[in-house]
């Protein structure tokens, strides 16, 4: 009898725990994890730049705080799912009306306003799947240059005055002023700037600027002046660049590279003051704007992400009520069991004592 207690005691243990096993496991979602890349690495001032926040598995609804640095960058937009703006960071909720809208990723758009590192970084987040189940979540952060505008050099100031001439005829001693017309000579070749240099119409400081040739870039020459000029095809038409600021050596990668991180230590020692300055003003007006702008989306959104949350703690809450009805019928069952047992153990020692006293 002793043996068939302890049997039926294992089965029962079995049983119960062929139950709870897929419950729990059903409980569990896994893990999400968050990385961000951004449009531009190396953006300059005024460009934008697009960040996109991947998540490694669908969700269909999500909170998180994505920070970014507010004295370089300010915030242009979103899908909508923005809720708040405090100048440094901002709050995205996202919740799919159906759970067969699910998203892998969203974006942010930013316009870079001051030179300098900006950084970026997700805290506060909070995922859950179409089952309503909740993923453990982590998340990369990111770093982006943000460098000055190149500005061009100024043109040099050849000799460009007219040049006194005699003018031959019957009024002896008397002059009159004609401009000097620079000859230009040399074949057709490729030049680089050193410098950004503007192209002008014509080969003087005072005429129009049709453009500019930045740094390390190219250009056909079509001749160059004895007075500082050098003629060049820009657009399909004639123009000019100051000699000074042209190369006809090829610049190599490893100079720009150079430049490049000379140009950030610059631009980052540079724009310090300015960053302070900037982020206090900027952080008033962003504060005030989407104070007002986000109020009525705050408010409708956290009113549907609510409704969400107490739909899936209902959902959770049901089956914590069904695993412990359940339970408490296989508790009873084991009970009634061990009871038939202890029963049948007493019945059986009255016979054999009956039987004895015979």
């Amino acid at each position: 009898m002793k043996k068939c207690l302890i049997i039926s005691l294992i089965m029962m243990l079995v049983i119960l725990g062929a139950w709870v096993t897929p419950v729990e496991a059903a409980g569990a979602a896994g893990n999400v994890h968050l990385g961000i890349s951004a449009s531009k690495t190396n953006p300059t001032v005024n460009d934008n730049v697009t960040v996109t926040v991947s998540f490694s598995k669908p969700v269909t609804t999500v909170s998180l705080v994505f920070n970014y640095d507010g004295a370089l960058l300010q915030y242009a937009g979103n899908n909508g799912s923005v809720t708040t703006n405090t100048g440094s960071s901002l709050v995205y909720d996202y919740m799919s009306l159906t759970t067969l809208a699910p998203i892998s990723s969203t974006s942010f758009t930013f316009k870079a306003k001051a030179a300098g590192t900006a950084k970026f970084s997700i805290s506060g987040i909070v995922a859950s799947d179409a089952k309503a189940e909740k993923f453990d979540a982590t998340a990369s952060g990111l770093s982006i240059q943000i460098k000055e505008k190149t500005q061009p050099k100024p043109d040099p100031k050849p000799d460009d005055k007219p040049n006194q001439g005699d003018n031959s005829g019957n009024n002896s001693g008397s002059s009159t002023n004609k401009p000097t017309t620079p000859t230009f000579t040399g074949g057709t070749a490729t030049v680089y700037a050193k410098e950004t240099v503007s192209i002008r119409r014509s080969w003087s400081t005072t005429s129009a600027r049709l453009g500019t040739l930045e740094k390390g870039k190219s250009i056909t020459r079509t001749g160059v002046s004895s007075n500082g000029w050098t003629r060049v095809s820009f657009n399909g038409e004639v123009a000019y660049i100051s000699s000074q600021y042209l190369t006809t050596t090829k610049p190599k990668e490893n100079d720009k590279k150079d430049d490049d991180k000379k140009d950030d230590k610059n631009n980052t020692t540079n724009n310090t003051t300015n960053n302070e300055t900037n982020n206090t003003t900027n952080n008033e007006v962003n504060n005030t704007t989407n104070n007002v702008e986000n109020g009525e989306a705050n408010s409708t959104t956290n009113e549907l992400v609510n409704n969400e949350y107490q739909g899936s703690n209902e959902v959770k809450d049901e089956k914590k009520d069904n695993k412990s009805y359940i339970e408490f019928i296989i508790i009873g069952v084991i009970i009634v069991a061990i009871l038939v047992i202890i029963i049948s153990e007493i019945l059986a020692k009255k016979k054999n004592r009956k039987k004895g006293r015979k």
